[in-house]
């Protein structure tokens, strides 16, 4: 099957929102790309399945596979490319989903490094590493660290087409910042004009849960638990849609459990906070599965 035409049946595999149908595609097509030879096609099939497992908590088979494609490119001389870059970039996903920032922020540097080298000033992938960095200093509640790198991926956006989602998830991320710190004024603009672009870019994205859930951190801060329950609640329904019960949606449940005993309903807080231990609990075994994760 020619590239062209797998990546197609790829994005139609994303907008279906079906995980197993996508997993089970790639790993064919990375069979098929071993066996032909074509290993720059098989670094970016692998690449999709490391995200893939990653979002749905699949840390050991992630990692194995991200350590795959970096022996690949050692073995083909092609470490210090942008596609390794792209690979490190993966890696550094695995471990910040995982709980590991240390080694997160450590790859993305590198990625980063890599990336300043090989490409023009205002690229949108360096936009995303600058994203990605910021996450991890906004995980680890270094706001300050994180405003440099949310400030300077949206101006790289902004000078570039196409990238109608992206400047959605850096709106969302520097809402979530400036709710931490108390700016509520300042979160709630970047969150009218996040959600203003994902519908622009329309609608179906998975990163909007994250912007359902910097509202519900607004609502709290306001005491309005009704509506923050609400916007859990839709939150939990686009992450489950997408990727199941993943680590996110078990944050996520958490964070609805909090607000429901706020609101006087203890046992759906209980529940849900009993599924979120139960989805940790087969998270954690899968870390210690990938032994040096």
């Amino acid at each position: 099957m020619e590239r062209e035409t797998i990546i197609k049946q790829l994005d139609a595999l994303y907008a279906s929102g079906d995980p197993r149908d996508l997993e089970a595609f790639l790993l064919t097509q990375l069979d098929l790309a071993d066996q032909s030879g074509e290993w720059k096609l098989w670094i970016t099939l692998s690449n999709e399945l490391i995200g893939l497992y990653r979002e749905l908590g699949k840390y050991a088979e992630a990692l194995r596979y991200f350590q795959s494609t970096c022996q690949l490119f050692a073995e083909k001389g092609m470490e210090g490319t942008v596609p390794h870059a792209t690979t490190l970039m993966n890696g550094a996903n695995i471990y910040r989903t995982a709980g590991k920032p240390d080694q997160a922020a450590a790859l993305y540097l590198e990625a980063l490094c890599v990336l300043e080298k090989n490409l023009p000033e205002k690229d949108y992938r360096i936009a995303g590493l600058h994203n990605n960095l910021s996450l991890v200093y906004l995980e680890q509640g270094k706001q300050q660290e994180a405003l440099p790198h949310l400030l300077r991926a949206l101006s790289i956006l902004e000078a570039l087409p196409g990238t109608t989602s992206e400047q959605a998830s850096t709106h969302t991320n520097l809402a979530s910042l400036y709710c931490h710190v108390g700016q509520i004024r300042q979160a709630e603009k970047h969150l009218e004009r996040g959600k203003e672009l994902f519908e622009a870019a329309g609608g179906r994205d998975p990163h909007f849960a994250a912007l359902l859930s910097t509202w519900a951190d607004v609502c709290c801060t306001r005491k309005d638990y009704d509506s923050a329950a609400a916007y859990l609640g839709q939150a939990l329904a686009v992450i489950e849609s997408f990727f199941g019960k993943n680590r996110s949606y078990a944050i996520v449940s958490q964070n609805l459990a909090l607000v429901l005993d706020k609101n006087g309903h203890p046992d759906e807080a209980s529940a849900l906070r009993q599924e979120a231990e139960s989805i940790f609990t087969k998270l954690q075994a899968d870390i210690e599965k990938g032994g040096n994760l």
